[in-house]
């Protein structure tokens, strides 16, 4: 049994990074910005 083969290139691989490139360049923000308010809110919860 033989399966075909397939060759992946360069161009086919550039559509998902941008992808994932522009969903990390627009989530970074927002993490970044829940995690610091988390991080501030956390001493006064405990206290």
């Amino acid at each position: 049994m033989n399966l075909p083969t397939i060759a992946i290139t360069e161009e086919m691989l550039e559509p998902p990074v941008q992808g994932v490139i522009a969903n990390v360049s627009a989530a970074l923000p927002v993490g970044l910005a829940l995690m610091a308010v988390f991080l501030a809110c956390v001493p006064k919860i405990k206290k």
